[in-house]
């Protein structure tokens, strides 16, 4: 058995050194990792119905799968995802094993079972609660994950600190603290404008490798981990005006 203690302290100075999205993300799949978690993702439950182009504007932290992320926003299934209507209302880890999915005719049963095409087939829930009353749901997943005692207690932990972490790099970016340079703004710009990494490139006379570098700089420094995430920051803060 793990001595959770040190590796509880060791978790948390991690955590509160990390300075992007990405960074506490990767720390995350890194600790645990050899649970056979694969995905992580840690959104805010929303209390009123929310438009597709708007749902990953509450994703907190991590991805699933691109393909099974866009299904998710684009069929309104954080209506009816059971992991979601437990963290909306209850505090206890909700294991995925133990819904019931038997009734393929059932709105969630089918979210549970499209999610498996994805190789998101076992997972746990964490539902936490932040001081100003959000409800955000952390869900683990993999193919096959594991649920013992202290792996429970594993998961809890890693949601809390990540969560609190992100938040506050969210904080952030909404303050106005994040900069882009001149650079990754000009990129960020014409990538909001449709273009691809190679189109930018031609028109800034760059190569598409650093075209593709300063968008990725320009996620990182927004915490986001996708560039239509990182345009509707930017745009939020004013950075693109």
């Amino acid at each position: 058995m793990r001595n959770q203690l040190p590796n509880t302290y060791d978790t948390m100075l991690a955590f509160s050194r990390a300075m992007t999205m990405e960074a506490v993300y990767g720390i995350l799949l890194n600790r645990c990792a050899d649970r056979g978690i694969s995905s992580v993702l840690a959104g805010i439950i929303p209390k009123r119905v929310v438009q597709p182009s708007d749902q990953p504007k509450f994703v907190v932290l991590g991805h699933w799968p691109q393909e099974w992320a866009e299904r998710y926003f684009a069929k309104q299934y954080v209506r009816r995802d059971p992991t979601i209507r437990h963290a909306a209302r209850a505090f206890e880890p909700l294991l995925w094993s133990s819904l019931d999915i038997s009734r393929p005719d059932e709105a969630a049963s089918r979210i549970m079972h499209e999610a498996q095409e994805f190789r998101l087939r076992d997972g746990v829930t964490i539902p936490q609660l932040t001081l100003d009353g959000l409800r955000i749901g952390v869900s683990f997943a993999g193919d096959k994950i594991d649920t013992s005692p202290e792996a429970m207690l594993e998961y809890t932990i890693l949601a809390t600190y990540a969560v609190n972490r992100a938040l506050q790099i969210r904080a952030g970016a909404e303050s106005g603290t994040v900069q882009l340079s001149p650079r990754q703004r000009e990129c960020l710009a014409w990538a909001a404008d449709g273009r691809t990494a190679a189109d930018i490139g031609d028109i800034l006379g760059i190569s598409t490798k650093i075209a593709e570098r300063h968008l990725e700089n320009a996620r990182a420094r927004l915490g986001a981990h996708t560039t239509s995430q990182a345009i509707a920051t930017a745009l939020r803060l004013g950075l693109l005006a």
